[in-house]
């Protein structure tokens, strides 16, 4: 017995060894017969040991399988390599993504746009999804400068440095050619005095319309032999009973010493409500007409019978606001200059508190309407 410890002590290590080595060669074994087995038939036979296996005791919790499920599944069926649509925001699809946000100068209802946040492509203009366009690291500012540079360039000016130059001396600078020509879309060359905004842009109605009414007014007329007979009467003169003076007079007769004759007659008759019936009567009346002309100037004015105030002469005051104010007072028929150009006053319009005014361009041959807040559009 003795012998045997005496053995076991002086030749353990000979004895942990030779353990080591048989579990060693055991594990070989069984290595070396998995080795033939493909991906699939292992998975299976994995599967299949956890599935037979049983709890030792009550209580113990049932293996997870997805993870081996999921494992059989890849080894089934493994993965291959597909195209990503760029619309669906996956990072994966590209290495250049940029995240959507608003751009820099983007405003709506005066309050900042703001990009959804999803992963687009960086060349995006517009985003997929919410359709905000994207910043593109220029202002508005930024591009307006370049804007501006690249018209300076093609004119040989600089509307940076010297806003305020007119080169070629029509009247308009150069800064305000080139806002001209962007807004409006069109060619205007800083260096041609024949290229240049409208003047008409600079030109305004100055207060209300300016009448001269005819003295008298036609209050009847009556038939004699051979034609017709006017009565005109003239509120601003007496007759010798301290009455209204009344002018009577045939065709081409004239009337009293206005200057004015009576040279054609249009007889008329019109249906008419009755003040304070509330539209419900109505009655027929003289509405027949007198056309008269001055002879001095040839003016004709058409009086109508009942008619008190007729506008005879109509005027209305001008001022041009282009290298400081110049005033005119036209009438229908005046021409006007306004720096190299003439215009021709062809008619006012029927409101004299705020007078249109119609106005022919005589080189470009168009009529344009001026207002009190300038030219209508």
């Amino acid at each position: 017995m003795a012998s045997k410890e005496n053995f076991l002590k002086s030749h353990w290590d000979w004895l942990v060894a030779g353990v080591g080595l048989a579990v060693l060669a055991a594990s070989a074994i069984v290595f070396v017969g998995r080795i033939g087995l493909s991906p699939e038939d292992g998975a299976m036979r994995c599967e299949m040991r956890l599935k037979a296996a049983k709890p030792l005791h009550e209580g113990v919790i049932a293996a997870d399988m997805t993870l081996f499920q999921s494992v059989f599944r890849t080894a089934k069926a493994p993965p291959t390599m597909v195209e990503i649509d760029v619309k669906k925001g996956s990072f994966l699809a590209s290495e250049t993504r940029i995240v959507c946000k608003a751009e820099k100068d983007a405003s709506k209802d005066g309050k900042p746009v703001k990009g959804c946040g999803r992963p687009i492509p960086m060349e995006s203009k517009n985003c997929p999804y919410c359709g905000v366009v994207q910043d593109t690291g220029v202002t508005k500012e930024e591009e307006g400068v370049r804007k501006m540079r690249e018209w300076s360039a093609r004119y040989g000016v600089d509307i940076i440095l010297h806003p305020d130059a007119d080169t070629d001396k029509d009247g308009f600078t150069d800064m305000e050619e080139y806002e001209y020509a962007a807004s409006n879309g069109v060619s205007c060359n800083p260096k041609d005095a024949s290229s240049h905004p409208d003047y008409l842009d600079s030109l305004f109605v100055d207060g209300e319309m300016k009448q001269t009414m005819l003295p008298f007014y036609l209050q009847t007329v009556s038939p004699v032999p051979n034609g017709w007979r006017f009565n005109f009467r003239d509120m601003t003169k007496k007759n010798s009973y301290g009455q209204a003076m009344v002018y009577s007079v045939l065709k081409d007769e004239e009337i009293g010493k206005t200057g004015f004759t009576a040279v054609k007659y249009n007889k008329k008759m019109e249906e008419r409500v009755v003040p304070g019936s509330r539209g419900k009567l109505k009655k027929k009346v003289d509405a027949s007409t007198v056309e008269l002309v001055r002879k001095s100037d040839g003016k004709k004015v058409v009086a109508c019978v009942n008619e008190r105030r007729v506008p005879v002469d109509k005027q209305v005051s001008l001022v041009f606001r282009r290298g400081g104010e110049k005033r005119f007072t036209v009438k229908v028929g005046d021409e006007i200059e306004l720096l190299s150009r003439k215009y021709k006053i062809v008619s006012f319009g029927n409101d004299p508190k705020n007078p249109e005014v119609t106005v022919l361009d005589l080189l470009a041959k168009k009529e344009v309407t001026v207002t009190g807040n300038g030219k209508k559009q």
